[in-house]
């Protein structure tokens, strides 16, 4: 029998179907770089979620707030909020130019209710008030901040309101 060139069988050398060390290291690199990358961005969405949910307990305070000064009597005297037991000043008599006056610092828990100590609070409400005068609206600057104990609050929301004690 002969053997021809094309009926012989060719023999090569079998690399076998993987990785090799270089690849696999990289891949390794990469991967890594991409978890950190992540789990540092996770906290970062952790924080925002808390600023934000604190923003909008404290907003919902200023909600209620609002409420409570309005449902107080109007009255040509000096009357109090019933949930948060504000003092709205007697409105000012016509002619005379009334200066605005904060109200006592009043400390909330988590749930906006008034706290028993400021140690117990999680929220502070500082509210600002110039009456008006017979004809004029009584406006009050009212803001809740977090902690209440801070120097500098880490956060807070203000909002204007205006009473009609006429």
């Amino acid at each position: 029998m002969i053997i021809t060139p094309s009926s012989a069988r060719r023999v090569t050398a079998s690399r076998p179907e993987a990785f090799t060390l270089v690849e696999v290291t990289l891949a390794l690199g990469i991967a890594v770089f991409c978890l950190v990358t992540i789990f540092g961005l996770l906290n970062v969405g952790v924080a925002a979620s808390a600023a934000s949910f604190e923003q909008t307990v404290a907003t919902n305070i200023l909600s209620s707030v609002a409420a409570d000064l309005r449902a107080a009597n109007r009255s040509t005297a000096a009357v109090s909020t019933t949930v948060y037991g504000l003092a709205i000043p007697a409105p000012a008599q016509a002619g005379a130019s009334p200066s605005a006056s904060a109200l006592p610092v009043v400390y909330l828990d988590a749930s906006g209710q008034v706290s028993a100590s400021a140690a117990q609070a999680h929220y502070r409400l500082n509210v600002w008030m110039k009456p008006g005068t017979d004809r004029q609206a009584t406006f009050s600057r009212v803001m809740v901040s977090w902690p209440p104990l801070a120097a500098t609050p880490a956060g807070a929301v203000e909002t204007l309101v205006a009473l009609d004690r006429n």
